[in-house]
């Protein structure tokens, strides 16, 4: 594992350039890069820190590349286990059939006035309080009981 002290490395395990970088949360963070050398690495890397520096700095997370998509199977993924089957269809359903299809780009694309259009097109066939059912979904803490620090937790007040 050669290394250097700038948090790029190689692995005899595997092929490819490995990061290793601290978190907002100070915890250490180990990733594949997908890099042909190591000066892409070391871009790749550059902006792994930043953001997280920017979290560190500000109290927030800046968003990601993360697809609604992605994020809404992974959700369901946690879910599965810990609620009634019963309660699993329903949240299905309206992840699947309401809230994917609507907000079917990047979660940093979702802003407030994406929310009220969809409070707007769903109004109209469904009554107020299914809409806030629907909603609600979205603000479930992704990670189940995981603890997350204050300064990261997203502000759900816009909706």
């Amino acid at each position: 594992m050669p290394r250097n002290g700038d948090g790029i490395y190689t692995r005899r395990d595997r092929e490819g350039y490995w990061i290793s970088y601290k978190d907002a949360d100070g915890r250490r963070r180990r990733k594949k890069v997908e890099a042909s050398n190591v000066s892409n690495a070391s871009t790749l890397r550059s902006g792994y820190v930043g953001r997280e520096e920017i979290a560190r700095a500000h109290g927030i997370r800046p968003p990601g590349p993360e697809l609604f998509a992605d994020v809404a199977k992974d959700y369901l993924a946690h879910q599965k286990p810990r609620i009634s089957s019963a309660n699993y269809e329903r949240e299905r359903g309206i992840i699947e059939d309401h809230l994917k299809p609507f907000f079917d780009g990047e979660l940093k694309a979702i802003r407030k006035a994406t929310i009220q259009r969809y409070v707007t097109h769903r109004g109209a066939d469904v009554s107020a309080a299914t809409v806030s059912k629907e909603l609600n979904l979205l603000k479930h803490n992704p990670v189940g009981d995981a603890k997350i620090p204050k300064n990261l937790q997203f502000s759900w007040s816009l909706i």
